[in-house]
C-alpha cells in the first residue's frame, strides 16, 4: 500500500503516512502538494549511470546524478535481480543465446522498476519532491567539486568524505553533465 499524496510505501494498518502526515485513505479534491522539504530546482538530472569497478555477475548497480544550485548528488537506485536471473535461466535453458535474451528481458524489467521507484520524486524529468534524499549515496557541495572529481572518457570519479565512486554513461549524457559542472571544475 502506498500513500495517495506522496507515494511513500506504507505498512499494513497504518493510519497516517510517516512521510507527509496525511491520513491514509483521505482523498481530497485539492491539488496534490508535496509535504516534503522544498526542493531547489535541479539544473541537471540524469538517470541510470552505471558504477564501475564493482563485482557483479550481471546486473550492475545504477545511480542517478543530480545537480541543484548548491550540491551534486549521487542517488543510489535499488538493485533488482531481473537481469541476473534472466542470465542464469537463459544459461540453464538455452545456453549462450538464451543467456543474452534472458539478460536483456531482465534488464528491461529492472529498468521499469527503477523508473517506478524514482517516480516518487521525478515527474516528466522535473524534481517534484525531496524523496530522493533517502537514497543519497554521495552529496558534494559544488564549491568542493574541483577537488573531488576526476573526469575521464564518458566517466567520472567522485571522491568526497571518505567515499569514492566511478560512474559511466554514454557520450551525450556525459557531455550534458560536463556542461553543467564545467564552471566548478575549471
Amino acid at each position: 500500500m502506498f500513500c495517495e499524496n506522496c507515494g511513500t510505501k506504507l505498512e499494513k494498518d497504518t493510519q497516517f503516512c510517516q512521510s507527509c502526515g496525511r491520513k491514509v485513505g483521505d482523498v481530497s479534491i485539492t491539488p496534490k502538494i508535496s509535504q516534503t522539504a522544498p526542493v531547489d530546482i535541479a539544473e541537471f538530472y540524469s538517470e541510470d549511470w552505471q558504477r564501475k569497478k564493482v563485482f557483479a555477475i550481471a546486473s550492475l548497480p545504477y545511480f542517478d546524478v543530480m545537480i541543484d544550485k548548491k550540491n551534486l548528488y549521487i542517488i543510489q537506485m535499488p538493485k533488482y535481480g531481473g537481469q541476473t536471473l534472466g542470465l542464469i535461466l537463459g544459461l540453464i535453458l538455452l545456453n549462450l543465446i538464451g543467456a543474452v535474451i534472458g539478460s536483456s528481458i531482465g534488464s528491461s524489467s529492472d529498468s521499469k522498476k527503477r523508473k517506478w521507484y524514482r517516480s516518487a520524486w521525478v515527474k516528466d524529468g522535473q524534481i517534484t519532491s525531496s524523496e530522493f534524499s533517502n537514497d543519497i549515496f554521495l552529496k558534494v557541495p559544488l564549491e568542493n567539486l574541483k577537488q573531488s572529481i576526476v573526469l575521464g572518457k564518458n566517466k567520472f570519479t567522485l571522491t568526497y568524505d571518505e567515499e569514492s565512486i566511478i560512474l559511466k554513461k554514454g557520450q551525450k549524457e556525459f557531455d550534458r553533465l560536463y556542461q553543467s559542472i564545467k564552471k566548478y571544475v575549471l
